[in-house]
């Protein structure tokens, strides 16, 4: 079975170890790396790039974050020929029009509103992993 890499960018300890749960109970093909702040994404894919096989193969975002925001995490992401590529998926508590417009005019690939039951946060991850890896075609690493 295929490794899945997901990359986890998301400042909230508890949020972390829900996502954490889930994927390691449910989908035991993804390998889970965090970030718990958007200026550790950054550099994280900065070294990633180094070596393309580690890039993640989708991308989960909350979008207030510290150091740097989301926002600005996204923008990077999409303006880079290598990183582009990947899905980001914006998980965030806002529902705001302006957060929801900015995502998807920096060509985010989903927003999702943060669900507060528990239920509902492990039907999002499900559904995270029924189109971005049943349903759609993944492009390739380079």
């Amino acid at each position: 079975m295929k490794k899945i890499l997901v990359m986890l960018v998301e400042d909230n300890p508890a949020e972390i170890e829900l996502t954490r749960e889930i994927f390691s109970s449910a989908y035991p093909q993804y390998q889970l790396t965090v970030a718990s702040d958007g200026e550790e994404a950054t550099t994280m894919l900065a070294a990633a790039l180094e070596n393309p096989r580690t890039l993640p193969d989708i991308i989960l975002m909350d979008l207030n974050l510290p150091r740097k925001d989301g926002r600005q995490v996204l923008a990077e992401i999409k303006s880079d020929p290598d990183l582009r590529r990947i899905p980001v998926i914006v998980m965030s508590s806002s529902s705001a029009e302006e957060d929801v417009n900015y995502v998807y005019r920096e060509c985010g690939n989903c927003f999702v509103k943060k669900p507060l039951q528990l239920q509902d946060f492990f039907d999002i991850i499900d559904a995270v992993h029924h189109f971005w890896v049943e349903v759609a075609t993944l492009p390739r690493k380079f």
